[in-house]
């Protein structure tokens, strides 16, 4: 039991506190050295020509086959500094504002002695 503890605490002291380098190695060929730089010439050529400019592959697009389906259904009810309203879903559920959309009222602000009525300069 000892030993299987001592082993457990040398293997985590071991990866907490001790770390690797890589070595480098510095090459003093210029034959290496060019073949090299064309490799990553040839890298960096190939994503920028091939995948930015030829494939333009920063504005690949894909279209999603789906359709969504919201019906809004309920009633709400509200007591604001005791004057009690009841919201149906022409209250709360806005027409659309764009293509396909619409919108669900999440914040209300109160006007104290506003109601909903026909203006008085219209006469019907």
């Amino acid at each position: 039991m000892r030993k299987m503890k001592s082993i457990i605490q040398r293997s985590f002291s071991n990866f907490f506190f001790e770390y690797e380098t890589p070595r480098q190695v510095l090459v003093r060929n210029r034959r290496v050295a060019v073949v090299c730089r064309i490799i990553q010439l040839g890298v960096l050529s190939y994503i920028i020509g091939w995948v930015f400019m030829y494939e333009k592959g920063y504005q690949t697009v894909d279209t999603a086959i789906s359709s969504v389906f919201t019906k809004m259904k309920g009633v709400s009810y509200t007591n604001i500094s005791e004057v009690g309203r009841i919201w149906d879903v022409a209250d709360y559920v806005f027409p659309e504002q764009g293509d396909s959309s619409f919108v669900v009222m999440t914040n209300y602000i109160s006007t104290v002695g506003q109601k909903q009525d026909t203006c008085p300069e219209i006469s019907i």
